[in-house]
């Protein structure tokens, strides 16, 4: 979704264009086996926004799509935590210290040692390497 007409605007709230534009790309709750594509959904900055971070601005690159109580948990709910690998893929740690991708086909495990305290999964792959290194960060 990134590119040269790409809209980016230093504010919190998104415009029409950007609205429409993400429901169309991204067009479904990201949340791990959320099944929501109603337009009505909050729209979420997988950064969280700051108005004085340039980076953290509102473009679709930075947005996501989650029902509201799916937005309360990621947001308030302690231990969920998002890493957006690109823009349709999500690394998500549960309040358990579990893995999940999700994507466009749905939510996928990822499987972790079972022993010691929950810490990013144990790679053979170079994505799993390359999640585990964003899941660390």
């Amino acid at each position: 979704m990134g590119g040269a007409h790409e809209v980016v605007v230093p504010l919190q709230r998104r415009p029409a264009p950007i609205s429409e534009r993400l429901h169309l790309a991204k067009p479904h709750d990201v949340f791990p086996y959320a099944s929501s594509l109603s337009r009505r959904q909050d729209h979420d900055h997988t950064i969280a926004w700051h108005p004085d971070a340039s980076q953290d601005r509102t473009h679709p690159g930075n947005l996501d799509k989650l029902t509201r109580s799916h937005h309360r948990a990621k947001t308030h709910a302690p231990g969920w935590r998002t890493w957006q690998l690109d823009d349709h893929t999500h690394l998500w740690r549960t309040p358990h210290g579990r893995y999940r991708i999700t994507d466009q086909t749905g939510t996928h495990l990822v499987e972790t040692a079972d022993t010691g305290p929950p810490g990013p999964p144990k790679t053979t792959s170079p994505l799993e390497r390359r999640l585990a290194a964003l899941a660390a960060a």
